[in-house]
């Protein structure tokens, strides 16, 4: 974690700064002692918690945090005044907690932890928001996560198929705590239908591949468990996870675009009297919507839009060989409930109505 002071008081500012980097050793604290010097810190440098004073000289507290870009930052407000006004502004920064000078060192102590707790909880957010809109992000989206993500060296994403036998979300939830708590792995979590993925990399003596095996003795998850990496390039991870993925689909290791593909069109088949979207769809092949829709239209030459379509038509082209179906079935047993939509469609994609294509045929 990186931590700001920002306090004008030399002794006051001193103190802070010391308490901190006892409490937690391993955070990069750093100080500024004023308003003016924290948003020059913070261009260059990202810090997810910061102390502030609210009095200072030139640039208060408050007019510091409405130049900053707060995204993802946790504030604290550390002031000498019991004062409703400065209450009332600080719920509008929605900061972290108000501490009135002086402060103790139990109540410091109490705050990193809670920080510490959302930074864990936010990093989950993160892998998730990574993993699973990654073609969608922008740049600037995509590079905050992965900061946020606060990856160096190897690292590895393993899965935790959704409802392997003989593991329940306590065991596992345990082993991961115990393996934290060693201190040598950065483990980040995200839970993404119903399966379990967990970023794990290695920090200070811990090696990756220990790390793996740690992971599936103390979950209990042996074989079951499936493991992508090392990797130190950051976009090889969303390439872990679209390979994961298809495990997570399939329950077995390594399905193609081709399977991808395959599966999404034998559910449009099967479900073609159904209202049938692109977000069910993602659901169903385990992919984020915009990434489906650009792999489909790459392998196939078609819009999924378009194929759907044609499915539909194609079906209530068979549907239609019957002469005792009615107009009105064949729209609904292809997934149009207005009989006048269904042959509006048909013949924008036939040249005929519904009736003149039976006639023919």
């Amino acid at each position: 974690m990186r931590i700001l002071i920002v306090e004008d008081e030399l002794k006051t500012r001193e103190g802070l700064l010391m308490l901190v980097r006892y409490l937690r050793p391993d955070a990069e604290v750093s100080a500024a002692e004023c308003g003016q010097k924290a948003l020059e810190l913070c261009r260059d440098s990202y810090y997810d918690l910061i102390f502030t004073d609210i009095k200072m000289p030139g640039m208060n507290g408050f007019q510091m945090l409405s130049q900053l870009d707060r995204k993802g930052r946790m504030i604290v407000i550390v002031s000498g005044y019991a004062d409703f006004s400065y209450a009332r502004q600080a719920i509008r920064f929605s900061v972290l907690d108000y501490v009135l000078k002086p402060v103790s060192a139990v109540k410091i102590k109490d705050i990193l932890n809670l920080a510490y707790e959302q930074m864990e909880l936010a990093r989950d957010g993160c892998l998730y928001s990574y993993l699973t809109g990654y073609e969608a992000l922008s740049d600037e989206a995509r590079e905050y996560y992965w900061d946020k993500l606060e990856l160096s060296g190897e690292f590895a994403l393993i899965l935790f198929p959704a409802g392997p036998a003989g593991d329940t979300g306590h065991e596992m939830e345990s082993g991961i705590r115990k393996l934290k708590a060693q201190g040598r792995f950065r483990i980040v979590t995200a839970v993404i239908r119903d399966s379990l993925y967990v970023l794990l990399g290695a920090s200070g003596q811990g090696n990756l591949q220990e790390g793996i095996r740690l992971l599936a003795e103390y979950t209990g998850a042996g074989q079951r468990m499936h493991a992508e990496g090392p990797s130190r390039n950051k976009e090889d991870l969303r390439l872990f996870y679209r390979d994961l993925s298809q495990k997570a689909v399939y329950g077995c290791a390594g399905q193609s675009v081709c399977d991808t593909v395959r599966l999404v069109k034998d559910f449009i088949l099967q479900n073609l009297d159904t209202n049938i979207s692109l977000a069910m769809l993602a659901e169903v092949a385990f992919v984020h919507p915009a990434y489906l829709s650009t792999l489909f239209k790459k392998e196939t030459g078609e819009n999924l839009t378009e194929y759907i379509v044609g499915c539909r038509i194609n079906r209530a082209k068979e549907l239609l060989k019957n002469p005792a179906g009615k107009i009105y079935e064949v729209a609904v047993a292809v997934g149009y409930n207005d009989a006048k939509y269904f042959s509006s469609v048909f013949k924008n994609e036939t040249g005929m109505t519904p009736r003149e294509w039976r006639r023919l045929h």
